[in-house]
């Protein structure tokens, strides 16, 4: 049985659009997510479009993009309640699911669009 404080966290969903090479932002998203889950929020976390490249590995330690996969593989230690993936932009890229360097759920375009609707805030 869910506690009433749980039941009453307001759910955010925080949208990583942005390819691993789009300077800070990717780095700035991960922050805000942190900050959403200090503040007690639900927090889930889609990948669309580029922004599903942030979850393939790096090709190796001189790999010019920026690293954040250490941040990525430790987001639900920090109670992230649900990782996204476009699955339309996995296939566009040619990504499977199991090369993803954290466990995310590949979701539809309808259910994407099911997910946005049922979070009371966008990020």
């Amino acid at each position: 049985m869910a506690s009433p404080a749980s039941s009453t966290r307001r759910r955010a969903l925080v949208l990583m659009r942005d390819p691993p090479h789009a300077g800070i932002r990717p780095r700035e998203r991960l922050d805000l997510i942190l900050m959403a889950l200090a503040f007690e929020l639900e927090v889930s976390v889609a990948f669309v479009g580029a922004g599903v490249l942030q979850l393939l590995p790096r090709s190796g330690p001189g790999d010019p993009l920026p690293d954040s996969g250490a941040a990525l593989g430790s987001l639900e230690l920090y109670g992230v309640s649900g990782i996204y993936a476009d699955a339309e932009a996995l296939c566009a890229y040619g990504i499977e699911v199991d090369a993803l360097r954290v466990p995310a759920t590949a979701l539809e375009t309808e259910e994407l669009a099911a997910l946005l609707h049922r979070q009371d805030l966008l990020l």
